[in-house]
């Protein structure tokens, strides 16, 4: 995942959904995308290891950067 172009479909909503002003839940997240939570987290966490999103660790939430 480390160039966009290799992103699946699902990856890609999910990033276009993570808010730049805020942090947002994995719940807020799943919402908005549809995808089950569990589904929704993996890929978070795949775009953050990626560094194309922040992951707050002590509240589990999420930032676009």
């Amino acid at each position: 995942m480390l160039k966009q172009t290799d992103m699946t479909e699902e990856a890609k909503i999910v990033l276009e959904v993570v808010p730049h002003s805020w942090w947002a839940t994995i719940e807020e997240i799943s919402d908005y995308t549809e995808l089950a939570k569990s589904r929704c987290q993996l890929i978070l966490t795949q775009l953050a290891i990626a560094g194309l999103i922040k992951e707050n660790i002590e509240e589990n939430t999420f930032k676009n950067i």
